[in-house]
This record gives C-alpha cells, sequence and structure tokens, in this order.
C-alpha cells in the first residue's frame, strides 16, 4: 500500500469547510463530492462534555478517510488513569449514546482489556460493531505504541480503510510528539464488517472518567479530514 502522503498528492475536487462551534461538532449540507478535504473546528472534551460529533458528513460509501489533528491533554491522562478517549470514523451519528459502529483509534489506558496495549497512557487502533456484532476489537499494529503524557502537542494521523468487497480493510495511524514520540503502526487488517461502511460521522469522546479528577480538558485542533 501507499504511505499516507497518496492522499495529499493526489488532492483535487472540493475544499470546503463544515459549519461548527468549538464544542458542537460539524456539519455539511451539500453533496459531498470525493475526494474532498473538509477543515473542521478545535473541539474540546472536558468534564462535563463526555463527547463531541466532530463532522457530520452526508452518507455515502467512500475508501478512505484520513484524519490530521493535534491532540494536547491537560491533566486528562493524570486526573483519569482508567479513562480513554476514543476517535471514531464511519459511525452512524444516529446512534450516538446508545452504540459505536466504526473504525478508528483510542487515547488513554485499555490495559486491562483483551488485546489491549498494556503501556498507558498510549494509543491503540479500535473497530467497533456494539449491538450487531462482537462489541470492539483493539487491534495491535508493528511493537508497541509509546506512553503520553500531559502538555504535549501531539500531531496524529488517522487513516481508516474500507474495500467495496469488505475483505480489504485497515486502520493505520501516524504520531508525532514534541516530547520526542514518533510511531507509526502501519497497515492494520480490521476484521469488523459489521458496521455499516455508507456511514460517515466522527466522533470523539471519552469513558471511565475518575469523578474525583482535577479539572482537565483533553484538546483536538487543526484538524482536517480527508475523504476518498
Amino acid at each position: 500500500m501507499q504511505s499516507y502522503h497518496f492522499i495529499w498528492l493526489s488532492l483535487i475536487g472540493l475544499i470546503f469547510s463544515a459549519l461548527a462551534t468549538a464544542c458542537g461538532g460539524g456539519s455539511t449540507d451539500a453533496a459531498t463530492t470525493y475526494p474532498a478535504r473538509i477543515a473542521l473546528p478545535d473541539v474540546e472534551l472536558n468534564p462535563s462534555v463526555e463527547s463531541v460529533v466532530i463532522a457530520a458528513l452526508p452518507d455515502g460509501f467512500h475508501a478512505d478517510t484520513v484524519i490530521q489533528l493535534t491532540l494536547r491533554s491537560n491533566g486528562y491522562f493524570t486526573q483519569n488513569p482508567d479513562a480513554h478517549a476514543p476517535l471514531v470514523t464511519r459511525q452512524d451519528l444516529a446512534l450516538n449514546g446508545k452504540a459505536i459502529r466504526g473504525q478508528g483509534m483510542l487515547f488513554g489506558n485499555v490495559s486491562q482489556a483483551p488485546g489491549g496495549n498494556p503501556i498507558h497512557p498510549s494509543l491503540q487502533a479500535e473497530t467497533w460493531c456494539n449491538g450487531i456484532g462482537d462489541g470492539s476489537f483493539l487491534l495491535n499494529g508493528q511493537s508497541t505504541p509509546p506512553v503520553l503524557s500531559d502538555g504535549v502537542d501531539y500531531q496524529v494521523t488517522l487513516h481508516t480503510h474500507v474495500g467495496t468487497d469488505r475483505s480489504d480493510q485497515f486502520i493505520r495511524f501516524q504520531i508525532r510528539g514534541a516530547d520526542g514520540v514518533s510511531y507509526e503502526s502501519g497497515e492494520i487488517h480490521d476484521p469488523n464488517t459489521a458496521f455499516d461502511a455508507t456511514k460517515n460521522g466522527i466522533w470523539i469522546g471519552h469513558v471511565f472518567q475518575n469523578p474525583l479528577a482535577a479539572p482537565w480538558t483533553l484538546k483536538v485542533y487543526g484538524i482536517t479530514v480527508t475523504l476518498s
């Protein structure tokens, strides 16, 4: 497979901005023409905001979703040592608050879950089919992803791919940090064919928050989504 760079080098066509508020997510009203590159407003999770819709894109099949963003934890990792924050693509937004279905990754601690990265806080690929399959799968790439820290800007690229016959599916991510963190997962085969690949919602949330935690934020900014 080609590297992440093929997406940006081959971009043509529509460039548009999704309308959103800082904690209200994105939306688009016009039909999407592929390839498309969408710039999205910043979002923030905190103790009172458990999830944010990043983009509410029109339904319709496309093979590749590439998200680029900067992630910064201001106390989230320290104050919530058992929590994690999933970043989900291809989500049916009508199911928000009921079930997660799609492909993506997570930030935080899943060390006690089957197949979970034993290092934490860290990151890992995950695929979801709540309510219609086995729930979710934690997927491992090459080597073990690194430890993440509070107060550091991390440049993250997430690439999810679905083939037309659903046999060729993968999740791939890359992270670079101002603290020297540098990791690329490689293409990780995704066996989950239960989710609806025509749904295009993108959201981020957090689970297993420490109820006694001091104030914290998890900021996501400089977000772009490329569909092709």
